[in-house]
C-alpha cells in the first residue's frame, strides 16, 4: 500500500477509517479535493487542499477495500505549473 515513496510496513501503520473524510476535512480545515491519482499499485490517492490557507491532507484508498487512510498532512502547499 505505498503512497508516494513509503514502504509496505510504513503503510500498514497508517491511520485508516471506513467513512470518507471529505466532509470532515471541509468542515474542519476548509479542504476540498484538489488532485487525485492512481498509484502503480492501484491505490486511489487524493490530495485535499485549502488553496487560500495552504493546508492539505493526502488520503489513500486501497483498490479492493472501502477504507480511507491518512498518508500525510501539512501546511504551506505550493505547486508548479508546467506549460
Amino acid at each position: 500500500m505505498g503512497g508516494f515513496f513509503m514502504s509496505d510496513s510504513q503503510a500498514r501503520q497508517l491511520a485508516c477509517w471506513k467513512k470518507n473524510p471529505a466532509e470532515g476535512l471541509f468542515k474542519m480545515y476548509g479542504e476540498i479535493p484538489y488532485a487525485y491519482m492512481i498509484t502503480a499499485e492501484g491505490y486511489f490517492q487524493t490530495v485535499f487542499l485549502n488553496i487560500k490557507k495552504g493546508n492539505y491532507t493526502i488520503v489513500l484508498t486501497p483498490p479492493d477495500e472501502k477504507i480511507f487512510c491518512l498518508v500525510g498532512s501539512g501546511e504551506d502547499w505550493n505547486h508548479f505549473t508546467v506549460e
